[in-house]
């Protein structure tokens, strides 16, 4: 049995993926009510509008903003933390923040999550970290229910992780939104790169570096196309400094 503290993007995802394999959901409980109860409803679970309020479970899952995670399981009554194994979902976060309870641990799906948008949670590569081999043996064999990638890895690994993941889509997403706002300052589509960037991550499936399939200017040294495009780009002072950043990042290569 699974109970879980907090009903956002995360919470979301890992309840439904759960219930869906046949794990039951014991209770949740969340800030806002009506997230909460109907994150229950779905998942046949029951609503508890206070922490105190929980029952013992096999794992208490704290899936809420990183800066919320101490406070909230300080609150988790001892009732339950000594038969439950408490983990939190964060990358960033350490595990000791839950040292104080009798088992614990870190169950961290690496993905970007939105409620409204479907994710194939069999694809999702989950982290544990734990602080010994019997809950994390526990906690591993529980992600094997909604993953096919599901790998123990020391603290220090999953914030190295949760950093290469903040590059790979909170960086990359900001490149979206400079070139985005660059079309629409010159009424252009944005539409027309989708394919690009759509190819672009494609190639990453083949196995091999980013750097293998590396192309553009900076890569080819055309100085004369990148003084072409910073003259593009005088009257947007901010993507021209991403521009002259990442091209000499590239150039240096």
């Amino acid at each position: 049995m699974i109970s879980f503290i907090g009903a956002g993007n995360l919470a979301h995802h890992l309840a439904h993926a759960f219930y869906a394999a046949g794990i039951e959901i014991l209770e949740i409980h969340n800030r806002n009510e009506a997230l909460g109860r109907q994150l229950s409803q779905a998942v046949e679970a029951q609503y508890i509008p206070h922490i105190s309020d929980l029952s013992p479970a096999d794992v208490v899952i704290i899936a809420v903003s990183d800066n919320s995670i101490q406070s909230v399981a300080n609150q988790i009554p001892k009732r339950v933390s000594q038969s439950a194994i408490v983990v939190h979902t964060s990358g960033g976060i350490s595990v000791s923040v839950l040292q104080d309870k009798e088992q614990y641990g870190v169950f961290y799906p690496l993905q970007s999550f939105l409620i409204h948008r479907s994710i194939e949670m069999r694809t999702v590569p989950i982290f544990v970290t734990c602080h010994n081999p019997t809950s994390s043996d526990f906690l591993q064999s529980l992600a094997r229910y909604i993953s096919d990638e599901v790998i123990a890895v020391s603290d220090i690994q999953r914030s190295q992780l949760h950093l290469s993941a903040v590059m790979v889509n909170n960086f990359t997403n900001h490149i979206f939104q400079v070139a985005h706002e660059y079309c629409k300052d010159n009424q252009l589509n944005f539409k027309y790169l989708i394919p690009l960037i759509k190819e672009t991550v494609l190639r990453l499936e083949e196995g091999k570096t980013p750097k293998t399939f590396q192309t553009g200017p900076a890569f080819r040294g055309d100085w004369t196309t990148i003084e072409k495009h910073r003259l593009l780009l005088e009257k947007s002072p901010r993507s021209l400094a991403l521009y002259n950043f990442i091209t000499d990042q590239i150039t240096s290569q």
